[in-house]
């Protein structure tokens, strides 16, 4: 067996490979995440223009609902971003260096 290379039940992966799946699986949860994201604070604005036009309380909390979930979305996604950027940054070192 070749040095850099894992054996997986279905077939031969190289460790460059991996780095590029685990990559791409970043990217595409940072890009869901960043979406909902947009999405809670979108509902949240919605929320709170309807609670100042109707004054029902309900909407206000809604909207503090929308915000504490949309900070939540905010971390995890900054956190996945940066997973991405530090696997990629680390991938271009190595290639320069070498």
């Amino acid at each position: 067996m070749p040095i850099g290379y894992i054996l997986l039940p279905v077939a031969w992966i190289s460790l460059l490979d991996e780095a590029r799946w685990i990559s791409a699986v970043g990217v595409l949860a940072h890009l869901g995440l960043a979406s909902a994201f947009l999405g809670t604070i979108l509902m949240a604005v919605v929320a709170e223009f309807l609670y100042i036009t109707r004054h029902d309380e309900t909407w206000r909390d809604k909207a503090r609902m929308f915000s504490v979930v949309s900070t939540i979305f905010f971390g995890v996604g900054a956190a996945f971003g940066t997973l991405v950027r530090v696997a990629s940054g680390s991938r271009s070192k190595r290639s320069t260096a070498s």
